[in-house]
């Protein structure tokens, strides 16, 4: 468990765990509004805080004769946006206790092959780093004026590599109250923003600027057109309930693209490609399955295979930032190495 989902979870706030129980809970408890009520209520008292009034809430407002997504979205931040989506353009359908089951077994799995925020090692690496040449520039300072006397005095030129250390470190120290300003605001403002984007990670369960991204929530709608197709229930109707449900912003604006082209009566894959939502290679394979007969299954077929290509993406990145934070680390360190023992170096050979 991550710091941020273990500070989220003793302060009673949303998180995976919490979402995928009360989704377990929703599917158990489908079609019997007494029991869901009852359920509701008896976990709200045996929780606290945040989460136990946002149950309360939930109990309330579907006994007052609301439907689950208008409760869920009336509640706020109770579940993530593409699965409140989810419910919303499948409720009327059947299957609706089978989809909250797949959402929660998803919240469960992301949990398991989550591949990190880099946002702890970016930060622990820049502050490792900054204490670094802090120190190393500070040692080699006081050092700069001595050097030259001391291996002068043996007849020894210092070496290229000490004397460009040697002004960098000047040029750090003397104007370091310039540099300092500029250096803890950028600190500052990464350290808020990587806080923000892992908190909105694990409570909506997608990046903090999602909704400026169309094709993150390309997976979800067509896990809900492949539920959609196989209970017969009409496409449109399905893509406004998903529209009203996600925050707004640029991927609501090509939803609404999709949804006229559905309207003039174009396929699902040439919908969404003309919508800017699948590249090529992909709306021919969802043709393909459409071809076959098996529509319901290519479309979750490619809303696993989207999925898994972003995690593996996002793993590629993770692995490249820390291979270049650790290489401009070790080059720091080199750098320090090299101008501290050069000189060392050539006097030893000189005496020699």
């Amino acid at each position: 468990m991550s710091l941020m989902r273990r500070w989220l979870y003793f302060r009673n706030r949303p998180e995976p765990l919490r979402q995928a129980t009360l989704l377990l809970m929703l599917a158990g408890a489908a079609g019997r509004g007494e029991s869901l009520l009852v359920l509701l209520r008896a976990q709200a008292r045996v929780t606290r805080g945040e989460w136990s009034e946002q149950l309360q809430q939930l109990a309330t407002l579907l006994d007052s004769g609301h439907t689950l997504s208008t409760a869920l979205s009336l509640v706020g931040d109770l579940l993530p946006p593409h699965i409140t989506a989810a419910i919303a353009a499948t409720e009327s359908s059947g299957c609706l206790s089978s989809v909250l089951r797949d959402e929660a077994e998803r919240l469960i799995r992301q949990m398991t092959e989550s591949a990190g925020n880099s946002g702890t090692f970016v930060m622990t690496s820049a502050a490792t780093s900054g204490v670094f040449v802090v120190i190393a520039g500070a040692v080699n300072y006081r050092m700069a004026d001595k050097f030259p006397e001391i291996f002068g005095g043996f007849r020894t030129e210092l070496p290229a590599v000490t004397l460009a250390f040697f002004d960098a470190t000047q040029i750090f120290f003397e104007n370091w109250t310039f540099l300092s300003f500029p250096v803890c605001c950028l600190t500052a403002w990464g350290s808020w923003y990587f806080w923000r984007d892992s908190r909105h990670r694990q409570t909506h369960g997608c990046p903090l600027y999602a909704h400026l991204m169309p094709r993150y929530w390309v997976p979800g709608l067509l896990r809900i057109f492949s539920t959609s197709a196989a209970a017969g229930v009409p496409l449109i109707p399905c893509v406004q309930a998903t529209v009203q449900q996600l925050p707004a912003g640029r991927a609501c604006d090509y939803l609404l693209q999709l949804t006229e082209y559905l309207k003039q009566g174009e396929e699902i894959p040439s919908a969404l490609r003309h919508a800017g939502l699948l590249s090529p290679r992909d709306a021919a394979f969802l043709e393909s399955a459409f071809a076959a007969g098996h529509p319901d299954w290519g479309m979750r077929q490619l809303a696993d295979r989207l999925e898994e290509r972003r995690l593996r993406r996002a793993r590629r990145r993770r692995v490249l930032l820390a291979c270049g934070m650790q290489a401009a680390v070790s080059l720091l360190v080199l750098w320090f190495a090299l101008a501290s023992f050069m000189p060392l170096i050539k006097l030893v050979n000189n005496l020699s």
